[in-house]
């Protein structure tokens, strides 16, 4: 028999399907847009750039090339994060590789006992990064027409992440040992062995990536407008933000909003990226409160440095000056929207408080 918060969340769960398949029947077109507009960013943009490091971060675990290059980063990943030399090289992917490579690299390390559950989760806090080919090329170049913004964005992102790192290794130090990886305690196998599993790893991660890229594209779309939430509103620009970053950084850069917003919405993540962090680790208990809680530290980091490094170096000028007359500015929400927006922002909390606490 089932609990009151479990039947709650079957309710709740059983009413936004039947809302989303009405959605779906009386708004064909949008949800194809939608869809249209995902497939064609994953097939264009994720798979292109993140699939190679996704496959690299799990071969280096599986391989043992964790322990043998992770030799090399030892004195920063040991004495500064207070993690075991293993775990250097899925920190370094996980700042060059984009949003899930870190997570697949914190499951292959979990697997091979090279970390702790414990540890596991700490990194999680600050292994989840939006890579150089996402900012750089994608945000920078692609969207604001500009490397410079991207590499703004990437290094206060990449410095944000290590600043809670480093943050948290100080309090990991009261009440945690790093532990010694035993010769013969992980699993190795042979390249051949260690290039296959590799590969079907990074494989059914880059499906499962794409596949809630292009459900949270087509899911946003019908619910803006079903709400008849215009993109360019503060409401719509918050909600495309909130779960999607791909979708979110294009809406604020349509309504020019300032660069140190956009970093905040790609430290976030976005729910899209989070279900994939879970989906990577499903055996891993996962703090959801205390995960959202470091998403948003990243967030907010890593904007005040780009709002720090964008204000003094003078960038911003530049960013706009070809768009200034054929980007439309940005407008107030209506009242639908913003109770749309503060209703789905209490449900989102009190689902997250249920899940803890069950937990």
């Amino acid at each position: 028999m089932r609990s009151r918060s479990q039947l709650s969340e079957h309710t709740a769960v059983t009413a936004l399907f039947l809302a989303a398949c009405c959605a779906a029947l009386y708004m064909p077109s949008v949800a194809a847009d939608g869809i249209r507009s995902g497939v064609e960013y994953s097939l264009n943009v994720l798979l292109p750039s993140l699939f190679p490091f996704m496959f690299l971060s799990a071969f280096a675990a599986e391989y043992g090339i964790s322990s043998s290059i992770g030799r090399i980063t030892a004195p920063f990943t040991e004495k500064v994060l207070y993690l075991p030399q293993e775990a250097g090289v899925t920190v370094l992917l996980s700042l060059i590789g984009g949003y899930p490579v870190g997570a697949i690299g914190i499951a292959s390390l979990l697997k091979n006992k090279y970390i702790t559950e414990k540890q596991a989760a700490r990194m999680l806090c600050f292994c989840i990064n939006p890579g150089p080919a996402f900012l750089i090329s994608a945000v920078g170049d692609a969207m604001y027409g500009s490397k410079k913004i991207g590499l703004v964005l990437l290094c206060s992102q990449t410095l944000s992440s290590l600043l809670i790192g480093a943050v948290l290794g100080l309090f990991a130090r009261k009440h945690e040992m790093i532990p010694r990886v035993k010769k013969g305690l992980a699993v190795r196998r042979n390249a051949a062995e260690s290039f296959i599993l590799s590969s079907r790893l990074a494989c059914g991660s880059a499906v499962s990536l794409c596949t809630l890229v292009v459900l949270f594209s087509a899911f946003s779309s019908l619910l803006l407008g079903a709400l008849g939430i215009d993109d360019t509103s503060l409401a719509g620009v918050s909600i495309r933000a909130f779960l999607e970053v791909t979708d979110g950084c294009s809406c604020l850069y349509r309504v020019k909003a300032p660069v140190y917003l956009t970093a905040l919405a790609v430290g976030w993540g976005g729910l899209c990226v989070h279900f994939q962090i879970f989906a990577a680790l499903p055996e891993l208990k996962i703090g959801k409160t205390y995960f959202f809680v470091s998403r948003l530290c990243s967030g907010t980091l890593g904007a005040a440095l780009s709002y720090l490094v964008m204000r003094y170096a003078n960038i911003a000028a530049e960013v706009f000056s070809n768009t200034e007359n054929t980007r439309p500015s940005p407008s107030s929400p209506g009242l639908t929207g913003s109770c749309a927006l503060l209703l789905s922002s209490v449900m989102f909390v009190v689902f997250i408080g249920k899940e803890t606490k069950e937990r």
